[in-house]
């Protein structure tokens, strides 16, 4: 019965619907920003191997070669096992974009530097973990991507409810956060975007929301 709860064909089924919205939003988004003859930096946390990023990477190289040559890309991650970096670089370097890799803690204050040196980004990925960052974390890394993001730039991010399938992890002793859309929106507003009018797409079961947010712009009274 665990297994199966590990295993519940819903949670497939999220991840790989969270993998097409993404994919089609970003792939619009950089096509755009190349396309405008503009200089596209992107930072990706944690980065995982960036399916998400990469492909629709790949897709806008194909159908317009020489686009990506104007695209950086930071990413970082625990990587615990030591694959991503080599994985994700070789993918870069098919692709002919600058790439970085840090591997470490996303939260920690000095790779936090490590990431400023390239600010402020055009993009920015916060992806797969706002649910297992307690929320604090979650708070203090979406107020750091405001100050270190171009104020045309885009959150990209998402968030998970609380299903059924979960109770497995939380059995093993997992301890999640989980956000429906309208809070999440209230969340990422309170960090310095504009969360009310943040576009937010759901996945068929609902379990999993994309949500992508601009800065929230500041005005004198």
């Amino acid at each position: 019965m665990l297994d199966h709860s590990f295993l519940e064909y819903p949670l497939h089924r999220a991840v790989y619907d969270r993998l097409q919205i993404l994919t089609r939003k970003i792939e619009a988004e950089l096509e755009a920003r190349l396309q405008a003859g503009r200089e596209v930096r992107i930072f990706t946390a944690p980065s995982g191997f960036a399916y998400d990023l990469f492909r629709p990477l790949e897709t806008i190289a194909r159908r317009l070669p020489g686009l990506t040559d104007r695209v950086e890309v930071v990413a970082t991650d625990l990587d615990p096992h030591g694959v991503l970096a080599g994985e994700l670089a070789g993918r870069a370097e098919r692709l002919g974009i600058r790439f970085q890799f840090l591997r470490g803690d996303m939260t920690d204050g000095e790779m936090r530097r490590r990431f400023e040196v390239k600010a402020p980004y055009d993009v920015v990925l916060f992806v797969g973990l706002s649910s297992w960052l307690p929320k604090p974390l979650t708070l203090d890394h979406l107020r750091w991507v405001r100050k270190n993001l171009r104020e045309d730039g885009l959150l990209v991010t998402d968030s998970f409810t609380p299903e059924a399938y979960a109770l497995s992890g939380r059995y093993v002793g997992y301890k999640a956060n989980y956000y429906e859309p309208e809070v999440y929106r209230a969340l990422v507003d309170y960090c310095g975007f504009d969360g009310l009018g943040a576009y937010v797409e759901s996945g068929r079961d609902r379990i999993n929301h994309v949500l992508v947010a601009s800065p929230r712009v500041w005005r004198d009274e």
